[in-house]
C-alpha cells in the first residue's frame, strides 16, 4: 500500500506504461524518450531506481516481447467454442428450472383457489374446508 498517489500519464507511445516491472528491484518502469546523435528520439522503457542495474529498453522491442509472452495465453477456437456451448447449455436448464418453478407456484395458487371455491360452495369456511379434507384422507 502505497502512501504516495501518482498522476500517470498513458500516451499511445507507451501503451505497457505501468504494466512492466524492472526484473531487478521490481519498480514499475518509466517511459521516456533518448536522443539519437542526429537529435532523432526514441523511446525506451527504464527503470527509475538510481543505480540499478536494468538497462533501458526500446519501447518497440518491449512490445514485442510482450505480444510474444501474450501468445502463450491464446486460446484454441474448439476450446471457446465448447465453452460457450456449456454456458448455453447452463442457462437453457436454468431457465426451464425457473419456468417449472413458476409452473408449480401457479399450480399450488390454483388448488388453494379451488379449495377455497368448494369450501365456498359447500358453506364450509377454507380452513374448516382444509381441516375435514385432511382429516377424511385413509
Amino acid at each position: 500500500p502505497n502512501k504516495h498517489s501518482y498522476n500517470v500519464k498513458y500516451s499511445h507511445l507507451f501503451p505497457l506504461k505501468r504494466l512492466l516491472k524492472c526484473p531487478s528491484c521490481s519498480r514499475y518502469l518509466t517511459a521516456g524518450f533518448s536522443r539519437g546523435r542526429h537529435g532523432k528520439k526514441y523511446p525506451y522503457y527504464q527503470c527509475p531506481t538510481k543505480g540499478c542495474s536494468y538497462k533501458p529498453v526500446r519501447s518497440d522491442y518491449a512490445e514485442y516481447l510482450f505480444l510474444e509472452y501474450l501468445k502463450y495465453f491464446e486460446m484454441d477456437k474448439d476450446f471457446i467454442n465448447d465453452l460457450f456451448e456449456g454456458a448455453r447449455e447452463y442457462l437453457s436448464a436454468k431457465q426451464q428450472d425457473n419456468k417449472n418453478i413458476v409452473a408449480y407456484e401457479g399450480k399450488k395458487d390454483l388448488k388453494k383457489e379451488l379449495a377455497s371455491t368448494l369450501a365456498g360452495q359447500r358453506g364450509f369456511e377454507p380452513i374448516k374446508y382444509k381441516t375435514l379434507k385432511s382429516v377424511s384422507k385413509p
